[in-house]
């Protein structure tokens, strides 16, 4: 229940903009933004990191991916490690990794036609070729007539060929998905990939995937294609450039059939958000995936381990680390686990301390204002500890502030309470200084009330 496939031809377009997305991944970073239909707030907004997606698959992909076979079919490769005059030539259904054995291969255009049959790796040996002939190399698969480039033999060594049979022209009305579709299986190929990027407080879970149908007609599985997105996950979005049979239902990213012969691309992503320096990501694949490939961005002292991975390395790219791993490919209903620590997160207990710290001061300054000030005591030692209590207490506020060590909300808060509780006081002393002679002559009088009014008892002080 594990096969090994690579990703098919290309899909020939999509619907409302350039062709092969997942090929131009290759070339370009691409922006991937969300479909309205799925989450309109997400609408004209890519994700934290989505620029660096079509980055990060490119680093996959050179470490993992098997090459396009519609790239490498039929083209000669000189090869030093063949014996001088000698032409080996691959035969593939579909995929790379799917040989052709006991085939008949003929190389056409010397003085007679040479053949040979393939052997259990799918491959055909000629030695000793003719010299200074064009040859090329054929083979019949399935009444499909398989032909390579015109090719001559080298002075050292010899040539390798790979004839590749049910590369039909996918996506396209006119190509390989004619006829109706056949009750069949499909599986996640080579090219399909998770990769993790690092956001405030969450990471950003994206799963560039291609759903890969090896038959020559279009297939039906039996049920809808659903991947379940994490329960805690949020924000889950198909992702433009996903075949149109890709959309969302809550917490499920549903794929729906038939699927034409090659590859169907999917793109979806979804936010986990965590709130201590833990978090392991658990994706379950409802189809066999075929090669495990996985990019993780790191920061700091983070750590990444991929479940069932054979090999992982840190690659740096634009100043940024990733953990790449790849790994043989999983059974249908299997999950991919990626258990992250030292995650970048900001503690929550400055935030608790500072509400806590406003609340106290704020019932302190309440218990105060509760006890009457006589407007007729000259003594005015009490208020003027009071305001000296009230304005230490907001110079610690400001203080901490201005280091960093309170959240701007915490402040605010805090600032507002000290304030309000310092106007009524200084309005009681004004008031004494007004009615009660000795204290507008008193020294400590003159150096309590201020030389001109001010809104903010800060100011004022």
């Amino acid at each position: 229940d594990k096969p090994v496939l690579a990703s098919g031809p290309r899909r020939a377009g999509r619907r409302g903009g350039p062709p092969s997305r997942l090929a131009l991944w290759r070339t370009r970073p691409p922006k991937l933004y969300a479909k309205a239909e799925a989450a309109p707030y997400l609408v004209g907004r890519p994700f934290r990191g989505a620029l660096v997606v079509g980055m990060t698959s490119l680093l996959v992909a050179s470490a993992w991916a098997q090459p396009d076979l519609r790239q490498m079919a039929g083209t000669p490769l000189p090869s030093s490690d063949l014996p001088n005059g000698a032409v080996s030539v691959r035969v593939v259904r579909g995929a790379i990794s799917n040989n052709v054995s006991d085939q008949r291969v003929e190389l056409v255009g010397g003085p007679q036609p040479l053949a040979a049959a393939t052997d259990g790796s799918g491959r055909a040996q000629f030695d000793d070729v003719p010299r200074d002939a064009t040859l090329r190399a054929v083979a019949v698969v399935d009444g499909e007539r398989l032909e390579s480039q015109p090719f001559q033999r080298p002075l050292r060594g010899g040539v390798r060929l790979l004839l590749a049979a049910g590369l039909g022209d996918v996506g396209s009305a006119s190509g390989g998905a004619t006829g109706a579709a056949q009750p069949g299986d499909v599986a996640l190929g080579n090219d399909s990939r998770f990769i993790v990027e690092l956001a405030e407080g969450s990471v950003e879970v994206f799963g560039a995937l291609e759903i890969v149908n090896v038959q020559k007609v279009p297939v039906q599985p039996s049920a809808p294609i659903v991947f379940e997105v994490p329960p805690d996950a949020q924000s889950a979005t198909v992702l433009e450039g996903s075949a149109k049979q890709a959309l969302v239902e809550g917490q499920r990213v549903l794929v729906t059939g038939p699927f034409a012969p090659g590859s169907t691309p999917v793109q979806f992503a979804y936010r986990l958000p965590y709130s201590n320096g833990r978090l392991t990501i658990e994706q379950r694949v409802p189809i066999p995936l075929s090669q495990l490939n996985v990019a993780v961005r790191r920061a700091g002292d983070m750590r990444a381990d991929v479940r069932g991975a054979a090999q992982q390395r840190e690659t740096a790219f634009e100043g940024r680390t990733y953990l790449v791993a790849g790994g043989p490919g999983l059974a249908r209903g299997e999950t991919v686990r990626i258990d992250l620590e030292g995650l970048p997160h900001h503690p929550r207990w400055p935030l608790y301390l500072a509400i806590g710290l406003a609340a106290a001061i704020l019932l302190s300054a309440t218990l105060v204002l509760m006890k009457p000030v006589r407007e007729d005591v000259a003594d005015t030692g009490a208020l003027e500890a009071q305001r000296r209590t009230l304005l230490e207490a907001l110079v610690a506020v400001e203080h901490q502030q201005a280091t960093g060590a309170l959240e701007m909300s915490a402040y605010a808060a805090k600032r507002a309470a000290l304030v309000e509780a310092l106007e009524p006081i200084y309005e009681q002393i004004d008031r004494l200084h007004r009615n009660t002679p000795a204290a507008r002559g008193a020294g400590a009088g003159a150096d309590l009330r201020p030389k001109a009014a001010s809104p903010d008892p800060v100011a004022r002080a």
